[in-house]
């Protein structure tokens, strides 16, 4: 059995009769693409209607202008809406299916025989194998009686390493809306930018973070407010050869895109819907990466773990089991979210913070060790951020 190859210029993975991908397609040459080259490039033009920006190289052909996103009224509206809605016909297709104007499915999948039984992990996999690839402007919603959400993230088709490697791009221009770019083999790339991080009118203390609020979330604004935070210590450890490169020169953007992309293929299965409702968008898009160390074969990561209320005056936010931070500690024990080969320890390192910023006195921590054995499978064994391909 050989290791899976990289997809050449222009191939797009196909699945094979045994499940495997083809090829592992590349997403983004950060070693050739540093910050400073990028910086390098010329402004881009503005893409025309239709048109869909490309990597020439480091640099892109144009820039998508800022449009407005789904708001949060028309996300829950179409939360309320699904059950509602009659069954997508058979041949139906993407573009037919999701109504851009409305931000929503106008038809539902068809039901499974048992609705109300468990789903299993294979459902699962059948599922989100099957569901179709989301839209523009579309985000996953979830289905009752379904056991995934509703499309499938084009992140979930890339190795993880190449979802890590997209913190690596630049923030958005003010006038600028960060868009997917694919080539002409339809594989997975990295949008052309990422959302500049939440502004807070007033400096947070330093027991809080600074949040964007959730009627910014879609707004295409950096509109922030503070909250309290929860700082953990993670230790990653990767066994082979590929993942221990990344792993070993990683930024801390680039860890932080590989934890968001954990969690959220954790919450794309809905047995996992109850905690993902309440913490995934706090936790994706609050959390902060302080601190990348290599050791040996292992790197220990700080990170900041934004509370879902903002803690109030004269109240001590409670420490609650199920949290952003216990979200985080889930998807890491998740084999089928770190791609089964992965050992982690998370270490709570400080308590959650008084109202006023000053740190809870004390030395109390947590420890958590979670370990998975290692699958080999496709040729090779299967590392911790290669698996999701399909």
């Amino acid at each position: 059995m050989t290791a899976i190859s990289d997809c050449t210029q222009g191939v797009k993975p196909s699945k094979g009769a045994d499940g495997c991908p083809s090829c592992l397609p590349k997403a983004f040459d950060k070693v050739k693409c540093t910050k400073s080259v990028i910086k390098e490039c010329a402004a881009p033009a503005a893409c025309a209607a239709g048109e869909k920006p490309k990597r020439d190289g480091c640099c892109l052909s144009c820039k998508v202008q800022k449009a407005p996103k789904c708001t949060v009224e028309q996300k829950d509206t179409c939360k309320a809406s699904i059950d509602s809605l009659g069954e997508c016909a058979a041949d139906a297709d993407k573009k037919s299916v999701f109504d851009v104007d409305t931000c929503c499915v106008t038809c539902k999948r068809a039901p499974r025989p048992d609705p109300t039984k468990k789903c299993t992990k294979a459902d699962f996999e059948t599922c989100i194998d099957t569901a179709p690839e989301c839209a523009a402007k579309e985000k996953p919603v979830r289905e009752k009686g379904q056991c995934c959400v509703s499309c499938r993230r084009p992140a979930r088709e890339a190795p993880l390493r190449e979802v890590g490697k997209c913190g690596a791009i630049g923030v958005c221009a003010t006038d600028e809306t960060p868009t997917r770019v694919k080539d002409e083999s339809g594989a997975f790339a990295c949008p052309s930018c990422k959302r500049a991080k939440a502004v807070c009118s007033a400096a947070c203390s330093d027991g809080q973070l600074c949040v964007r609020k959730k009627k910014s979330e879609e707004a295409n604004n950096t509109e922030g407010e503070c909250r309290g935070k929860k700082a953990k210590k993670l230790r990653m450890l990767a066994k082979s050869a590929v993942n221990k490169a990344f792993l070993k020169g990683a930024s801390a953007d680039e860890i932080k895109a590989t934890l968001q992309e954990i969690v959220d293929r954790f919450c794309d299965n809905e047995e996992h819907a109850d905690q993902c409702e309440k913490f995934q968008a706090t936790l994706t898009d609050g959390m902060v990466v302080k601190k990348v160390t290599s050791k040996n074969d292992e790197i220990e990561v700080q990170v900041e773990v934004p509370e879902e209320v903002v803690v109030s005056r004269r109240l001590t936010s409670r420490r609650l089991a199920d949290d952003a931070g216990s979200l985080l500690d889930a998807s890491m024990a998740d084999s089928d979210a770190t791609g089964g080969d992965i050992s982690v320890t998370s270490e709570e390192v400080v308590n959650k913070a008084l109202d006023d910023g000053s740190a809870v006195a004390g030395n109390s921590q947590s420890f958590l060790t979670y370990s998975s054995s290692a699958l080999v499978v496709c040729g090779a064994m299967v590392p911790i951020l290669g698996a999701g391909l399909f």
